[in-house]
């Protein structure tokens, strides 16, 4: 995922569906992937990042760019399968 991204053009991807990604990748990996998802993001893209056995949060330098919709967030929780998934869902802000 993180190579993709970072030989992705600027501003090309409009949406981010990344179940479990999260979970595979250390801190630092997750920080490159939120860092090139940022870049790569077409003004208004969309996220979806659920967690399951990783607790990252958007380091604080991009919290800005993650525009997150925390009803949104909870409704998926609480209509998922699964009890241990977490989500971050929202827009991408420039």
């Amino acid at each position: 995922m993180i190579s993709y991204l970072e030989t992705s053009p600027n501003n090309s991807i409009d949406r981010f569906s990344l179940s479990d990604v999260a979970s595979y990748l250390d801190k630092e990996d997750y920080n490159r992937m939120i860092e090139n998802i940022c870049r790569t993001a077409k003004i208004g893209a969309r996220f979806c990042i659920r967690q399951f056995s990783s607790k990252h949060k958007i380091p604080q330098k991009f919290e800005k760019n993650f525009k997150r919709e925390p009803e949104l967030e909870k409704q998926l929780e609480s209509e998922d399968s699964s009890f241990f998934y977490r989500f971050n869902v929202g827009t991408i802000v420039k």
